[in-house]
């Protein structure tokens, strides 16, 4: 339990070290297209789309930190995992229309599952120094 608590507390302390308004450090890519002279003033870049190996290769090869990004509580229709989840049953609440992102469970152990066993790995596959684990936020917002 020390570690857990320990490593959700570096999980909060990390924005506040390694990001200013005069020395921005991180910045998280949504887009599904990378422009990569939009992250030359940055030295950690979190992409959301899973991007080729040889796209983060080349993202190192400009001394960047290249984490993946995963939504615990919401999926992109446009998601390889997309259609996993809506046969799992665990989606929620139909897609927003700004967003392209539905809302899923993550009571339910099915996604739970596919995160675990699918998801996350799939990430690492891709070869990320890291993951953002990242949209518990939205859930608990939505369910208070």
């Amino acid at each position: 339990m020390k570690k857990i608590s320990f490593i959700i507390y570096l999980c909060l302390l990390l924005p506040l070290n390694v990001a200013s308004e005069e020395n921005p450090r991180w910045v998280i890519d949504y887009g599904k297209t990378l422009d990569f002279d939009k992250f030359d003033p940055y030295s950690i870049i979190i992409l959301n789309e899973n991007p080729s190996p040889m796209m983060i290769e080349m993202l190192r090869e400009q001394d960047k930190e290249v984490f993946g990004h995963i939504n615990l509580s919401q999926i992109n229709s446009t998601n390889r995992f997309y259609p996993m989840a809506k046969n799992e049953g665990v989606l929620i609440e139909s897609k927003d229309e700004k967003t392209d992102h539905t809302l899923v469970d993550i009571k339910q152990k099915a996604w739970t599952k596919m995160i675990v066993e699918w998801i996350i790995p799939y990430a690492l596959l891709s070869r990320f120094d890291g993951l953002l684990l990242d949209g518990i936020d939205s859930y608990l917002n939505r369910h208070e």
